[in-house]
């Protein structure tokens, strides 16, 4: 199987909303999401295993949340915002967060939809490793 394979079959792995949030509410949703993609890279080991530098970009934010978009926006006001930094992937079942979410396949799949083309390639690269060490 081919990455790009994978990656259209857990496609709707979760739902994803992409908002604009300033500095404090972004601080605020740091410490309740659990990071992927782009804020996965920013801690220096996971991005070597990606071939990235570990660079935190503090106007992106890349996360899981368990439960629904109203649950999150209850506590937290970031404003809806196609082109925003912060990108919540929303998870109804707890079950899916537990060992999956915070692996190199799920960074992987999540560094796939990224806008910048080496993340995307970095994504990519390493979800076929992981598939042909399999």
């Amino acid at each position: 199987m081919e990455a790009s394979e994978l990656q259209r079959l857990a496609r709707n792995h979760c739902q994803v909303r992409r908002f604009s949030a300033g500095s404090r509410v972004r601080s605020s949703l740091t410490g309740m999401l659990l990071p992927t993609g782009v804020s996965s890279i920013a801690q220096e080991s996971v991005a070597g295993r990606f071939g990235l530098a570990g660079v935190l970009d503090e106007d992106r934010l890349e996360g899981y949340w368990t439960g629904s978009a109203e649950s999150l926006l209850d506590q937290i006001p970031p404003a809806n915002d196609e082109t925003g930094g912060v990108l919540v992937r929303f998870l109804d079942d707890p079950e899916l967060v537990s060992g999956a979410v915070g692996s190199d396949a799920v960074i992987a799949l999540d560094l796939m939809d990224s806008d910048d083309i080496r993340e995307r390639g970095a994504g990519r690269d390493t979800l076929q490793r992981i598939i042909a060490n399999a």
